[in-house]
């Protein structure tokens, strides 16, 4: 749809270049046994737009079980799931097989975006920029709780393969596997940059992830 263009409801905002299956703002919303899948954002209007499975925003309060965002395709930042100023809460799901022509190929959650994860895999994402398999930005948390990030891959020299801290963030790592990520630039498996970035890690196994140099 064309990212020149919006729709107001209820007070917000919301670009019609954003989110290629879902666009979610100031609800609360649970999705059970769902699939997301093969979604794209277009560049109808000029610009590309983001999120190409979902892209959430203003106060979203959001929970998967047993869902899948899979094999969507951003032409911009943005591969599988965008969160933005709101909360992820999945156990038992997929973000996997995205790609993105910028950053953030699998999940992205930035700004202030509060993530967790249980028993979730972020795999075999890819993108050309920062962060291709977990990229949280600017005052963004994410808990990453005995999950699977895995075989994700940027081809940027800016760098980030499987997590990715930028800007004031902070991620815990914990009974978490972080292997076979790679990046031409710095940081295949877990890379931190700008700012102050705090890393927790517990009980989890990184290895196996290549960095150019």
């Amino acid at each position: 749809t064309n990212r020149g263009s919006n729709v107001t409801i209820a007070d917000v905002r919301y670009n019609r270049g954003w989110g290629g299956g879902m666009l979610i703002a100031n609800a609360k919303v649970e999705l059970n046994d769902v699939e997301v899948v093969d979604n794209k954002t277009s560049n109808s209007g000029g610009t590309v737009g983001y999120g190409a499975g979902i892209y959430a925003f203003n106060n979203a309060d959001i929970t998967f079980r047993n869902v899948k965002i899979n094999d969507n395709k951003g032409g911009n930042n943005g591969g599988g799931m965008w969160l933005a100023d709101g909360n992820l809460t999945a156990y038992n799901s997929q973000f996997n097989n995205n790609s993105a022509s910028g950053t953030a190929a699998g999940l992205h959650g930035y700004p202030n975006a509060t993530i967790t994860l249980y028993n979730c895999e972020i795999k075999n994402n890819s993108n050309t920029s920062y962060g291709a398999g977990l990229y949280v930005r600017e005052n963004s948390k994410a808990y990453v709780i005995n999950s699977l990030i895995s075989g994700n891959k940027s081809t940027s020299a800016n760098g980030g393969g499987g997590v990715m801290l930028y800007g004031g963030t902070t991620v815990y790592l914990i009974s978490s596997t972080i292997v076979n990520n790679t990046s031409t630039g710095p940081g295949g498996g877990v890379y931190r940059r700008n700012l102050v970035n705090n890393l927790e890690i517990y009980n989890s196994l990184v290895a196996g992830n290549i960095q150019a140099s």
